[in-house]
């Protein structure tokens, strides 16, 4: 008869705040399944890269708070009963706020403890609830920092433009009933990419004072896409870094030239004159994903990241 335990979510203490279907333990599973706790060859694992999935309806954002429900504490709250530390934080490589979602967020943390990676993937998936999840755990350098590593990251926003509400998808997506001009949105789009001043795209945060807003965007794409769910305008963008709400910013941009509201050319004033916050419209979270997290190859495998924004939940075709 194998051995079976369960890693519950819960504890006693904590309240269910956001509905048990949120937080449920995924299941039991066989100990003997994940590996011999006892006869495992040592392992040198000083330090373990995760590569984390998660829906961001029901976090307060993926930055650790000591009053909210985030995607560092359910992962730093699994990691005390499987990888046994209780003492560090986790390390992330993007910050994204409440209501973004991950396809390819990483996290890292130390740990002595005999696994392998495959056996601690599953038994911190075991540990967390249905909408975070770790797709793959590599062995990193001691060195290996997440955030400071990282080299390029991408990001992607789906618009819903069918009209009509999917009961599939409306967690991740934002519904514009207007015509939008995709071609318009494409050609703006494009003004972003190189090196610029983001200023005028980024929240009014008094951290930047004295600080750099200067970022790389390498490529940044407007498409429209659709499959039998649905008809959407898809953007993807890619760069070295993101100050604090520059993507959800240019996008409301975008869709303003799309709603015909402002003109392309005015993504080229905003860059050429940088004032912190000057742009005000903000695209609702919930329609954007963290896609990818790209490391040298000598730090970490690159991802399989979502080609562009319309891969992030179903499969559609370009027009």
């Amino acid at each position: 008869m194998p051995r079976w335990h369960c890693w519950n979510w819960f504890n006693a203490s904590e309240p269910r705040a956001q509905g048990a279907n949120a937080h449920q333990c995924l299941g039991r599973i066989p100990l003997e399944g994940v590996a011999d706790w006892r006869n495992l060859s040592t392992l040198d694992m000083p330090r373990l890269a995760f590569v984390v999935q998660y829906d961001g309806t029901n976090f307060s954002g993926s930055q650790y708070q000591s009053n909210a429900r985030t995607v560092q504490g359910g992962l730093e709250a699994a990691a005390k009963l499987v990888l046994k530390i209780s003492d560090q934080r986790m390390r992330m490589a993007s910050r994204t706020d409440a209501g973004v979602h991950a396809h390819y967020q990483v996290a890292s943390c130390d740990t002595h403890v005999d696994l392998t990676p495959k056996s601690v993937r599953d038994a911190m998936n075991a540990n967390l609830p249905t909408d975070l999840a770790i797709r793959k755990v590599h062995i990193v350098p001691d060195t290996f920092d997440p955030r400071r590593d990282a080299v390029k990251r991408s990001y992607a926003y789906r618009i819903n433009v069918s009209g009509v509400r999917s009961p599939f998808l409306h967690r991740t997506e934002v519904i514009i009933r207007s015509k939008l001009d995709v071609e318009s949105m494409a050609q703006a789009a494009r003004y972003f990419e190189g090196v610029h001043d983001f200023a005028s795209f980024a929240a009014i945060d008094p951290s930047y004072e004295g600080r750099s807003t200067v970022r790389r965007i390498d490529r940044f794409s407007v498409q429209n896409t659709s499959n039998l769910l649905g008809r959407w305008v898809s953007i993807s963008v890619h760069g070295s870094s993101f100050l604090r709400q520059q993507v959800r910013r240019m996008v409301g941009m975008l869709v303003d030239i799309g709603s015909g509201r402002s003109d392309p050319e005015t993504v080229t004033r905003l860059l050429e004159n940088p004032k912190l916050g000057a742009v005000t419209t903000l695209v609702p979270a919930r329609g954007l994903f963290l896609t990818g997290i790209e490391y040298p190859p000598e730090t970490l495998d690159n991802p399989l990241e979502a080609n562009d924004a319309h891969d992030t939940g179903c499969f559609v075709q370009q027009h």
